[in-house]
């Protein structure tokens, strides 16, 4: 069998390039040629905090761009050389930081010629997050509207949606999406500096994270949006997509992904509900939809733009010494409204 380089976690807080054998696709399955992965926090928590029970070797990267190399029995829509993005979450072989990637056919999606892959690579995992988050029934829950672009406004399209993080790169997609399926009421939390590019992409109103106004600004607007015009009793859903971590450092061993009892700062009211994103594909219409079908159509329409990209390419090293130079940009909170996208090959 032949073998191709992957950038593996081979125990906590230490990964390298190792050579990995270079598998066949099975029945529903491609294997891509990756050009592009992207590195997000959740890369850093596992490789050095061993977040989610990480079981050693595991290679890196949530996401990946490239070129389809070979497809399995039963994949008819896709075939050699089309220009994927994928969502590659699962076992080791399917990780975007290597080589070569085997995934199934649900988390790939079609990418239009005029989309560079090192931006398409922005793409996978943080938009799938956010349309999963908002309109999942376990989630946000919001009515998922019958086309992208809807024909018709949705039910609740003046419902207020807060994004708290909103030039993060799952806020990025959200405002998009929200925008796109027809809401009017979308909030935002950001920076200053990030604020007239969150209007860009559709939000209604921003709030400055530091500002002693901000509570009262953004409940000002939520009652003026509502029929009631006063808010007696707290409310609704918070979605929260990442753990929550004790402190500002990478290497705290705090880690919560619920939220504890004596820590919840929230009133008695609102339902948390904790994003299990990696779950994304037990919802059949999640599933047979978010990459196969809503985001190349989006893609072919330029309705959604992908991130900034922060880029790490072969003038940085080698590809374990572009990984090393990505994950301290995470690890040093060196990165603001940006990808960080690692050149494969």
């Amino acid at each position: 069998m032949s073998t191709h380089v992957a950038i593996s976690s081979l125990s906590k807080g230490h990964f390298d390039a190792v050579k990995v054998p270079t598998p066949s696709p099975g029945e529903g399955e491609v294997l891509i040629k990756v050009a592009y992965s992207g590195l997000s926090p959740i890369d850093v928590y596992i490789n050095d905090l061993a977040l989610i029970h990480a079981t050693f070797p595991l290679t890196l990267g949530y996401s990946a761009s490239g070129t389809i190399a070979q497809v399995g029995p039963g994949v008819q829509d896709l075939k050699v050389g089309d220009r994927v993005a994928a969502y590659t979450y699962r076992a080791s072989e399917s990780k975007g930081m290597q080589e070569y990637a085997i995934v199934t056919k649900s988390v790939v999606a079609m990418i239009p010629d005029s989309l560079p892959l090192d931006a398409a690579a922005t793409l996978p995992n943080n938009f799938i997050t956010s349309f999963n988050s908002l309109f999942n029934p376990e989630y946000l829950a919001l009515p998922i509207p019958s086309s992208f672009p809807p024909s018709t406004p949705p039910v609740l399209a003046n419902t207020p949606v807060l994004v708290y993080g909103g030039a993060t790169s799952c806020g990025h997609f959200a405002i998009q999406i929200l925008r796109i399926a027809g809401y009017r009421n979308i909030m935002a939390i950001a920076s200053p500096k990030n604020h007239e590019q969150l209007r860009s992409l559709g939000a209604a109103h921003i709030f400055d994270y530091n500002s002693p106004r901000m509570v009262e600004d953004i409940k000002n607007v939520v009652e003026a949006s509502s029929s009631n015009k006063k808010i007696e009793i707290p409310s609704g859903v918070v979605a929260i997509l990442l753990p929550f971590k004790m402190g500002n450092s990478f290497e705290s061993e705090e880690l919560y992904m619920e939220i504890p009892d004596d820590m919840n700062p929230l009133p008695k009211g609102v339902r948390i509900a904790g994003v299990r994103n990696l779950k994304f594909e037990e919802n059949a219409y999640m599933k047979d939809n978010i990459m196969p079908k809503i985001l190349p159509a989006l893609l072919q329409i330029g309705a959604i733009q992908p991130h900034r990209v922060r880029l790490i390419n072969e003038l940085f090293g080698s590809l374990k010494e572009r990984v090393v130079v990505g994950m301290d940009l995470l690890r040093n909170d060196q990165v603001s409204r940006e990808k960080v996208i690692v050149k494969v090959q």
